[in-house]
């Protein structure tokens, strides 16, 4: 069995939390309920739902923890753990974590200084109702996204090349395309 010293033991508590609440969200906005509004490409999911989690692990790391923990280093941990099972579980890819990654760890962090910014001087009871309203505003915001469908527009473009060719060598060069010498391609990073 693994053991972890007791003041370690808090802040696995804060992560667990925090993994709870962004799995539970990932679920949320992946089902058919925000479908309308781009489920989990929505701005409730991409920037509502990491500030909520940043104020999440602010508001149950524990009030004699460092402000730079609270503050800056926790949030940035809770949303690592979080994109990692993601990958883990194959619910995202790499590439789509790494593009995300720098926008949760900025919106996580604001959401912990935003929450420690409302709190701080106020009694626990109101730090749970500020708490609860973090929670819900990704909900919300995603709701709301739903009632604005994104405008669709089809077109169509064609393209005509006339070749002065006979049929038969247009179809040759087709079925078997020719090597391409390198003297055909100008110079690029790829290709040397």
């Amino acid at each position: 069995m693994i053991s972890v010293a007791r003041h370690y033991k808090p802040y696995l508590i804060v992560s667990g939390i925090g993994l709870f609440f962004a799995l539970f969200s990932c679920y949320v906005f992946a089902t058919s309920i925000f479908d309308g509004a781009g489920g989990l490409l929505t701005l409730g999911f991409l920037v509502v739902m990491p500030t909520s989690l940043g104020a999440v692990s602010a508001h149950f790391t524990p009030k004699a923890t460092s402000g730079t923990w609270r503050l800056f280093w926790n949030p940035l941990l809770t949303v690592l753990l979080f994109l990692s099972t993601t990958l883990l579980f194959h619910l995202e890819d790499m590439i789509c974590v790494l593009m995300i990654l720098p926008l949760f760890m900025f919106t996580a962090t604001i959401g912990a200084n935003l929450y420690d910014m409302w709190t701080s001087k106020r009694p626990p009871r109101n730090q749970s109702f500020a708490l609860t309203a973090f929670v819900i505003a990704p909900f919300l915001a995603g709701t709301f996204e739903t009632w604005y469908v994104a405008p669709t527009d089809f077109r169509r473009v064609e393209n005509t090349i006339l070749i002065q060719a006979p049929t038969s060598v247009v179809w040759q060069h087709i079925t078997r395309v020719p090597t391409i010498s390198s003297a055909e391609l100008s110079p690029s990073l790829v290709i040397s």
